[in-house]
């Protein structure tokens, strides 16, 4: 009697991990290139996120202004 199941039977466990590989694989490759598409083409998304990084680059650039503001000695 054999102890390993042949191999055209599927067991469940088999059948599990490999749903998990392809959500796992969907979830990390697939969805964030299909959200990035879809951003590109909506005319609202591309201006949301082109203020959104204008509004980082400039409270970043403040920042760094104010910190090398207070670091220079004035004679």
């Amino acid at each position: 009697m054999p102890l390993v199941r042949p191999p055209e039977r599927n067991c469940d466990l088999c059948d599990r991990q490999r749903a998990a590989a392809v959500s796992r694989s969907w979830q990390t490759h697939v969805w964030p290139l299909l959200d990035a598409v879809a951003a590109y083409l909506h005319p609202t998304q591309r201006a949301a996120w082109a203020i959104g990084s204008i509004t980082v680059v400039y409270s970043r650039s403040c920042l760094f202004i104010d910190e090398n503001r207070e670091s220079r000695v004035s004679y």
